[in-house]
């Protein structure tokens, strides 16, 4: 992974209107990582599985609003550096200094042509509908900063 000029590494939470940001310096992120991976490894557990768990942690703290309080989000902020840097976008995209995770209750990722499609879970207005994780790798700030602002400007109309 290379760093930018800052020598920082950026995050992008959403879930409906729910947001987190942060930048971390890129060698504190890595170094996250790979201590996740190496808990992987001694735990003898398949990386989706620690992914899976890491994303419902998530998904849990923002549920909860706990993302608002600047304590709990840097709780949670080891398991969003780790989901996204041992994602698969993360690895496909090597050089990649910004990440975005959408939790959604949509197949698609806001930022797919789809992503407008219906979804079809066979989610009854009893139940809660399936909630998926998307994951988007990019060079840095300045994109998350732009995908931020198109994000508010739909959401304006």
């Amino acid at each position: 992974m290379s760093t930018t000029s800052d020598g920082n590494t950026y995050f992008f939470v959403c879930f409906g209107s729910a947001e987190l940001k942060f930048g971390v310096p890129t060698a504190m992120a890595e170094k996250i990582a790979e201590s996740t991976r190496s808990s992987v490894k001694k735990a003898k557990v398949n990386i989706a599985v620690a992914i899976d768990n890491g994303e419902k942690a998530i998904f849990d703290a923002f549920r909860r609003e706990l993302h608002r309080n600047p304590k709990a989000s840097k709780k949670i902020a080891p398991f969003i550096i780790s989901c996204c840097l041992l994602s698969k976008e993360a690895l496909e995209n090597p050089d990649a200094r910004g990440f975005v995770l959408e939790i959604s209750h949509s197949i698609f990722p806001s930022w797919s042509a789809d992503a407008t499609a219906p979804v079809a879970d066979g989610a009854s207005g009893r139940e809660q509908p399936k909630t998926y994780v998307h994951y988007r790798a990019m060079a840095g700030r300045d994109e998350i900063d732009a995908f931020v602002a198109s994000r508010r400007a739909e959401a304006l109309g």
